[in-house]
């Protein structure tokens, strides 16, 4: 392992200089395109026959977003020759990429190609479940579900996405049933915690939830989704605004990239705290996220207008009208 975290067989220390720059949080997370394509090509030139090297410029990218470059040094490396777990493992970080860029029917064609060359692998099918989930495909979800419970019967994460597909469907006693055997199996997990937030919200029992996502962020407290559902739930009871946006606030320093916690932030501001600059600085953020989620957009709308904006708030409807047109129109990339 060298000084910069790269390891290549045994090597002590960077082997390639472009390799290493495309590492650099400084180009990726800057979101430098132009640079990162020229230190792309160096690599290719210095060692294009190196599949190491481009199979880890694909992990850097693909924790970068930038998914189809990523996609292309993953194609090269297994050019050069690759396990099925890596193959496997290459279309499951492209996966992970596609979600975190809000382009659900690639990440779900990545994550099944996952399982299709390792289906030995827990997690590939714990993600595909649960973004089934979180996109109400419930009926795919139960049979990936089954699929998962019937390869990992004693996996807690499968029967909190299990659960969670049930939730999904309206089946509350399945819901919790699934809870239930996640709970004998990891009781101290933060995953088992938020589905019982998760159902207490459903039923309408917020403090409940509320006490549920507190217990998970006891148990981690660096897992921002807690911090967002226990914002969530705090929200729902009326005289807990401050209290759940600051939840909302944490839940975005932990992990910067979801829309959601900050179309909640921008919501408080602008709906309950009647402050509209403020709450425009956040879901411009939401909407760079997820530029055709309409409740977002409209809201940003609203605040802009109320804000005196007029020519932003008619941009923003432009941008929102032509990113729903796109998002209608794209053909899934296999």
């Amino acid at each position: 392992m060298s000084a910069n975290g790269v390891s290549f067989s045994g090597a002590v220390s960077c082997l390639f200089r472009a390799e290493c720059q495309l590492r650099e949080p400084t180009n990726i997370q800057a979101r430098d395109v132009q640079l990162i394509d020229q230190q792309r090509k160096e690599l290719d030139r210095v060692e294009p026959r190196n599949r190491e090297a481009h199979g880890k410029a694909g992990e850097w990218l693909a924790e970068g977003r930038y998914c189809e470059p990523a996609g292309e040094e993953f194609d090269r490396a297994l050019s050069l020759g690759a396990s099925k777990k890596q193959q496997a493992g290459s279309h499951y970080l492209l996966g992970r990429c596609y979600e975190r860029a809000s382009r659900t029917r690639e990440a779900l064609a990545e994550y099944r190609k996952a399982i299709e060359i390792g289906p030995g692998e827990e997690k590939f099918h714990v993600a595909l479940i649960l973004l089934l989930a979180s996109q109400w495909e419930t009926g795919f979800g139960e049979d990936a579900a089954r699929e998962a419970l019937a390869r990992f019967p004693n996996s807690a994460p499968c029967w909190v996405a299990a659960g969670l597909v049930e939730l999904r469907n309206g089946s509350l006693g399945n819901a919790r049933e699934a809870w239930r055997r996640a709970k004998a199996l990891e009781p101290d997990s933060p995953l088992v915690a938020k589905l019982l937030g998760r159902i207490q919200m459903t039923e309408a029992r917020y403090a409940e939830a509320v006490q549920s996502f507190q217990r998970a962020i006891e148990l981690d407290r660096s897992d921002a989704q807690a911090w967002f559902y226990c914002g969530l739930a705090l929200s729902k009871m009326g005289d807990q605004s401050d209290r759940a946006l600051q939840a909302f606030l944490q839940a975005i320093e932990l992990n910067p990239e979801p829309a959601e916690a900050y179309y909640w932030a921008g919501s408080i501001y602008v709906q309950r705290k009647h402050q509209n600059e403020q709450g425009i600085r956040y879901l411009e953020q939401a909407v760079v996220r997820a530029p055709a989620w309409g409740p977002a957009s409209q809201l940003l709308i609203q605040a802009y207008r109320a804000a005196g904006h007029s020519e932003k708030a008619m941009g923003a409807t432009r941008r929102f009208q032509e990113s729903s047109e796109r998002a209608a129109s794209e053909p899934v990339r296999h």
